[in-house]
């Protein structure tokens, strides 16, 4: 827009330049439309106004940085085999798990998260998806690594993850470890991202820094 009201009452009249290099000229008095001529083609623009092909080129620059945006993550190829295997106490951390193997599939990645709550029968699926994967991330909650009494539970899983020395991405989601086998094995030498959601809403909301983190990690190995 080019022009200028003469007062509060928006009286007086201005020139409107669209996109496309149209332009017209509006009248108001005391705030009504009192006069508006038909659109025209482009005209040549008075001293100190941006000519309609400039203003084209700004909004055509506008629209591809805001594309540029909101692009969409890359997505890294699927593999058949497991990619990444993801860790955890199902009491705590199942909500988390579940949200996470979604924001994780959704980049392309072959997630593999145990649907049956620990126990014997379960072991040899999870032995052979830690075996074949690429990256485990484990879900460190309070009691994580901690003994059950059942045949197969985390403390299993974390002490053959680390005789296998699979590449591990941990996730700190206590401020300490109950169990001393996963304050040993998961301790100062083990690089760690933080996050500890306090509810079950806050465990399906998983922050797009940690996706973030997990694929760069898993796309470095």
């Amino acid at each position: 827009y080019e022009g200028q009201w003469k007062d509060d009452k928006k009286n007086g009249q201005g020139t409107y330049y669209f996109a496309n290099g149209d332009w017209e000229d509006q009248i108001w008095d005391n705030g009504d439309k009192v006069q508006e001529s038909a659109t025209h083609p482009p005209k040549p623009p008075t001293h100190g106004s941006k000519s309609p092909s400039k203003a084209t080129a700004e909004v055509a620059e506008a629209t591809k940085q805001l594309n540029l945006s909101v692009s969409p993550q890359p997505m890294i190829a699927r593999s058949e085999k497991t990619q990444i295997f993801i860790s955890l106490r199902f009491g705590e951390a199942l909500d988390a798990g579940e949200a996470l193997k979604q924001k994780l599939t959704a980049r392309g990645l072959n997630v593999f998260l145990c649907a049956v709550e620990s126990g014997g029968d379960i072991m040899d699926e999870i032995v052979e998806n830690i075996d074949t994967c690429d990256l485990v991330v484990v879900l460190g909650t309070k009691t994580y690594g901690q003994k059950t009494g059942a045949p197969f539970s985390t403390h299993e899983e974390l002490k053959f993850i680390v005789n296998e020395q699979k590449p591990m991405f941990l996730v700190k989601m206590c401020e300490r470890f109950d169990s001393a086998h996963a304050r040993f094995n998961l301790g100062s030498h083990v690089a760690y991202h933080p996050w500890q959601p306090s509810t079950k809403g806050e465990q399906s909301n998983i922050p797009p820094a940690l996706v973030d983190a997990i694929v760069t990690k898993y796309t470095s190995l």
